[in-house]
């Protein structure tokens, strides 16, 4: 009779990123290992943007627009919109590029 043993999943920690996404092995068995792509294209994608850990009772930017001026809110809005535009090809390619698509439509949205 055989000797039946359940495999336990793995998982070992992100080995790096490309402009694709974010890559990681998931050892199956021992010395088998699978490797995941996360891509800015998943569902959790939104969650990267405008993750949960910035929402509370109110969200952060709703309460950076009560708290700042017209003005200034839309400045904050624009740094970051270039900050995310000017890193895209240096660290998150086309997540950055999102992000700075989420300030825009917020500043779009301020006119």
């Amino acid at each position: 009779m055989k000797n039946k043993t359940k495999r336990n999943k793995i998982k070992t920690p992100t080995i790096g990123k490309s402009k694709s996404g974010k890559v990681s092995l998931e050892q199956t068995k021992p010395g088998f290992f699978r490797v995941k792509l996360e891509t800015s294209t998943s569902p959790s994608f939104e969650d990267k943007v405008n993750p949960d850990y910035y929402k509370g009772e109110i969200e952060t930017f709703d309460y950076l627009k009560d708290k700042l001026s017209p003005e200034e809110i839309a400045g904050f809005c624009k740094g970051n919109i270039i900050g995310y535009i000017s890193r895209e090809s240096k660290k998150n390619g086309v997540e950055d590029l999102k992000k700075a698509k989420w300030y825009l439509d917020k500043l779009i949205t301020l006119k």
